[in-house]
């Protein structure tokens, strides 16, 4: 039985999911307490902005619904408007939206923020997120101005909204708006970092759950790239450009372990044509991956030039498996329907989520005004995933019990549930190959079997066999015993030192005398006799064993001389 079995047995994984689900739901039930549970300040939006783009004006525009031409590098935003009656506030701040831009922000042509000029004169990356600012005290009835400059091709067609807002509330605001997808984001990493510790350990010695550990790993890349696509991470203070590294980087490693776990359906459809594809594929995207890391590291190119290609690829991948995975139903049993179900609703939720990234980038257009529904997807799959390894150890463990049944009947004398006359016959002839040198055979035999069977009943006999057997196991724990057939035994010991068979075979006599001492109805009686490895000229175990036999002969005959002499006495 494997380690994860032995882990995941019904006792032990129920337990576990059960406080896995308690801390799970009190870490929710805190998190939304902390949410809803507290009065935030009034938000205020400020409308009707005037924005210029390249000199191109527009007056009068609401940012949410606002859309443009997608801007590119060295492109010019300026967006004004004055901040007419806007709530009073203690300590007012003010969220600011950055993709990919170098930003400044006044109030009256005075500057109180800048942000990424010095990243861009060294030609690095800026990211996209956002920065929360303190306002002036004073900004109320003041023209507030924020420019921007492009630092990268097709960087966005839309600009978030703008809003002000008492600053302790200013970040619980954002998690406000984006919890659901905060909550199962973390649920994807915590979970998928959970089960990848437990299951790398398992993996090292079988790949027997690779499957479940590919889904743990592209959960985890999932849930970073939906933390960073919904800015979650500034909330806890990582930079801008960090941020949307780790949102690039987990999109591209994404496919490759989607594409491994491909593997299991391809080997189910045996189709060279699809084979080649997907070969062709696996290749092309690591290059792509790799080739699109490396080009960032050494700042010769930046992710987020190459990702919308990258993006693209990523759902031909997706269309691919959806190929794949239909047109190997006919291979899958009933049983997994619930299990395809899953693949398919994470499969067209994860392509929803990349159409919509692209779309929006070109022209600030959502799909269905959603987004980030990916994450559940997963969560909806990794269930699943998670009910049916539960039903697959489960099988497995029965068949496993199954066949060791099946091997124990094999290899297991029925009467005495020692071992069987097959079982010590393959053992010895392991012993000759490995060539051991170090063994020792005792041939043992019952005496007056005939006579007990004739004279009391074969049932009589059987407790004959299954009392010898019990006092030879007894004696010789650290050997291999077996019962050869009828009333004849055999010990298999690795020593060949005779000190230690005599102390074994004295035990073996003190054990016997003691039996017979305790059982007044049935006296057993057995003859023995033994030889080494080193007795034999040609070293073959088997004429080891019929010298031993020989020898437990020899003592026999005088065993039942000696009981006649007692029998004439009398």
């Amino acid at each position: 039985m494997n380690t994860l079995t032995k882990m995941l047995n019904k006792k032990n994984f129920r337990t576990v999911w059960f406080i896995y689900s308690l801390l799970s739901l009190a870490l929710v039930l805190f998190l939304l307490d902390y949410i809803t549970g507290k009065t935030l300040s009034e938000k205020y939006i400020p409308a009707n902005w005037n924005v210029s783009i390249n000199n191109k004006q527009y007056d009068n525009v609401e940012l949410d619904s606002f859309r443009f031409k997608s801007v590119s590098k060295g492109d010019t935003i300026t967006l004004s408007t004055t901040l007419t009656d806007p709530p009073k506030l203690q300590s007012p701040s003010i969220y600011i939206p950055v993709s990919q831009s170098t930003v400044n922000a006044c109030i009256d042509n005075q500057l109180f923020f800048e942000f990424g000029h010095e990243r861009y004169s060294d030609n690095r990356p800026i990211g996209s997120g956002f920065q929360i600012v303190s306002l002036p005290q004073d900004f109320h009835n003041h023209e507030l101005k924020i420019t921007m400059e492009v630092t990268e091709n097709n960087a966005f067609s839309n600009i978030d909204n703008i809003w002000i807002s008492e600053w302790k509330d200013s970040y619980r605001f954002i998690l406000a708006e984006n919890r659901l997808a905060f909550l199962a984001s973390s649920f994807l990493i915590v979970f998928g970092l959970i089960l990848t510790i437990l299951l790398l350990f398992v993996t090292s010695k079988t790949l027997l759950h690779i499957d479940i550990l590919l889904i743990s790993l592209f959960s985890i890349c999932m849930g970073l790239w939906t933390m960073s696509y919904n800015n979650m991470f500034e909330l806890f203070s990582v930079e801008i450009h960090t941020t949307s590294l780790i949102e690039n980087v987990s999109i591209l490693i994404a496919p490759l372990l989607i594409l491994a776990y491909m593997n299991i359906y391809i080997k189910q459809l045996d189709n060279k044509k699809i084979t080649t594809i997907y070969r062709g594929l696996n290749i092309a995207q690591f290059i792509i991956s790799i080739g699109i890391i490396a080009l960032h590291a050494v700042n010769i190119a930046h992710i987020y030039e190459m990702i919308t290609f990258h993006y693209t690829l990523f759902i031909i991948h997706i269309c691919f498996f959806s190929y794949v995975l239909h047109s190997t139903d006919k291979y899958v049993k009933r049983q997994k329907i619930i299990y395809n179900i899953g693949i398919a609703i994470f499969l067209v939720s994860v392509v929803y989520d990349l159409i919509t990234y692209i779309v929006t980038r070109y022209n600030g257009h959502k799909l269905l005004n959603i987004e980030g529904i990916s994450v559940f997807g997963i969560i909806t799959f990794i269930c699943i995933l998670l009910l049916d390894l539960y039903n697959d150890i489960t099988l497995r463990k029965m068949e496993q019990q199954e066949k060791e049944l099946l091997i124990k009947r094999a290899y297991t004398d029925e009467l005495t549930q020692i071992n069987n006359r097959r079982f010590c016959s393959e053992y010895m002839d392991k012993l000759q190959e490995d060539n051991n040198q170090e063994y020792s055979i005792i041939s043992l035999d019952v005496n007056n079997l005939k006579q007990i069977n004739d004279t009391y009943g074969h049932a009589k006999g059987d407790i004959l066999i299954k009392s010898a057997a019990d006092v030879i196991s007894k004696a010789f724990k650290t050997g291999i015993v077996g019962r050869m057939g009828g009333d004849e035994f055999i010990v298999i010991l690795h020593t060949d030192k005779t000190d230690a068979i005599n102390t074994l075979i004295n035990s073996f006599k003190n054990i016997l005398d003691e039996i017979n001492a305790k059982t007044e109805d049935l006296y057993v009686s057995i003859a023995y006799g033994y030889a080494t490895y080193s007795d034999v000229e040609d070293k073959n175990i088997e004429s080891v064993y019929k010298l031993a036999d020989e020898r437990m002969y020899e003592h026999k005959k005088v065993m039942k001389s000696m009981q006649s002499m007692k029998t004439s006495e009398i």
